[in-house]
């Protein structure tokens, strides 16, 4: 059954799906941290990298004989052979797979939600209690509990959306499962896919995920059961969402265990000036308020007490939708440094070269001792070319007469915020042009240990997801 409810005062519908059941007087668990375990922020950047490109995810989590356009899947279908068991049990028509994704439009990032998670854990919890799956196992539509069991706040009027899987073999299994949407049909995809629909709802902003592991032999559910809440209250937001972490396995996506915390995430405005800011998560994501701000360019810092400092432009559109920015192997920057510089600010942490002092002196060590490169080497690839002054002389700040505008990016390579001649003859008289990479030294090879971890598979259970949402309610039994 399918209804939508009111409040007085909102001033927008919340929308629902309404299930009745037998109520189960089962005390809420005792929560733990609400921030995302590296486990679930992996599968919220998996969401998000669908969310951004449904078509190139099918891709990543299935093999096709010819990738964006193919319509038939290849032997093994995935590379995770859970995904791979379970496109084969289901004979999922990859033709109709395909052409179901290719329909689908992008959506802003999801930012996560800790009062989402929180009923989400609570009924992960409750399955596990339960032993079973289900939508209805506490007899409370989804709008309370989310509000009982989270606190979330519906104060502008929103949507909500849940999908459950008590019998997840692994984060990518999981994601697939809900994505791809297989069951029992004539295609091997849910009619309506409904875990898919809400995933790529592009009026949801915010989701919890809980992902608790149950291995008792006494139980049927696990190894992982899995909840989702999907929501949005239309008086908050949009947010600033992403992952900051180092990328170790080189594979150019975060991975469990490379997240880096203790960062202090800043929205700037041009002058240095601090907008908003939120300290990153254990699993290294992070998220951002920003709702009152106005349309206009910023930048995204990152401050840590150690000596790693990272910026990017970023550009906020009066669309209302969330933004997404992963920061990937964060480093010191070179455009922050100037501005303490250039502000007196006697920043202890980053007097890189170690003399007491923070100075000129820890730009230029910074330049030359860390980064290996030359002055004016704009876009810092470790070659200072023609490249770097089309890079510049585009941009279109040489003797622009705005003051104190210019970036190392934009031509400013002496330091004081502007780009004129004197960041040209600086460049070309410190002999860099056109000479190839600096040479420093080379750092012996370390070997790294590879632990491969067991796969487990429960084939009498792998049909069993269900997806409650304002989308669909459906069910698939095994």
């Amino acid at each position: 059954m399918r209804s939508g409810s009111t409040l007085n005062g909102w001033s927008r519908q919340i929308r629902i799906t309404m299930v009745v059941g037998l109520t189960l007087f089962v005390s809420t668990p005792s929560l733990q941290a609400e921030s995302p375990s590296p486990a679930e922020q992996l599968w919220l950047q998996l969401i998000n990298r669908f969310r951004a490109d449904p078509v190139g995810e099918l891709d990543l989590i299935s093999n096709y004989i010819t990738p964006d356009t193919g319509q038939e899947f290849t032997d093994p279908r995935a590379n995770n052979s859970n995904v791979a068991q379970a496109l084969d049990f289901f004979e999922v028509d990859a033709a109709i797979l395909r052409q179901q994704f290719q329909q689908l439009e992008a959506a802003p990032p999801l930012a996560w939600s800790e009062s989402l998670h929180r009923s989400a854990e609570y009924y992960s919890d409750l399955m596990i209690q339960t032993d079973s799956q289900s939508h209805d196992l506490d007899g409370l539509n989804l709008l309370d509990r989310v509000q009982t069991a989270g606190g979330f706040d519906f104060s502008g009027g929103g949507r909500i959306g849940e999908n459950i899987f008590a019998y997840t073999q692994d984060v990518e299994h999981g994601h697939a499962g809900f994505i791809i949407d297989w069951g029992v049909s004539p295609t091997g995809i849910q009619n309506p896919p409904g875990h898919r629909d809400s995933l790529i709802n592009s009026e949801f902003r915010e989701v919890g995920i809980s992902i608790l592991a149950e291995a008792v032999n006494q139980t049927s559910v696990g190894p992982l059961v899995t909840t989702q809440h999907l929501g949005v209250d239309y008086a908050d937001g949009p947010y600033l969402t992403g992952a900051i972490f180092a990328d170790t396995d080189e594979n150019d996506f975060y991975s469990i265990g490379e997240g880096l915390t203790d960062i202090t995430v800043q929205l700037q405005r041009w002058n240095g000036e601090v907008v908003a800011s939120a300290e990153a998560y254990a699993s290294g994501g992070y998220r951002i308020d920003l709702s009152g701000l106005s349309e206009d360019s910023y930048r995204i810092v990152l401050a840590t007490e150690s000596p790693v400092f990272w910026s990017a432009d970023m550009t906020l559109s009066e669309d209302g939708d969330n933004v997404g920015f992963d920061l990937k192997d964060p480093q010191y920057d070179i455009n922050s440094i100037t501005r303490a510089i250039q502000q007196d600010i006697d920043w202890q942490p980053y007097d890189l070269n170690q003399d007491g002092q923070f100075t000129t002196a820890d730009r230029d060590y910074l330049i030359n001792e860390i980064f290996h490169t030359f002055y004016g080497d704009a876009n810092l690839d470790g070659e200072f070319n023609s490249t770097d002054l089309v890079q510049v002389l585009v941009g279109g700040e040489y003797e622009d007469q705005l003051p104190l505008n210019s970036t190392w990016g934009t031509g400013d390579w002496n330091g004081d915020l502007e780009f004129t001649t004197g960041d040209l003859v600086l460049g070309l008289s410190a002999g860099g042009y056109e000479n190839g990479p600096k040479s420093h030294p080379i750092p012996e090879p370390a070997s790294t240990s590879l632990f491969l971890l067991p796969l487990f598979w429960l084939g009498r259970s792998l049909l069993r997801a269900n997806s409650q949402s304002e989308f669909s309610a459906s069910r698939e039994r095994g």
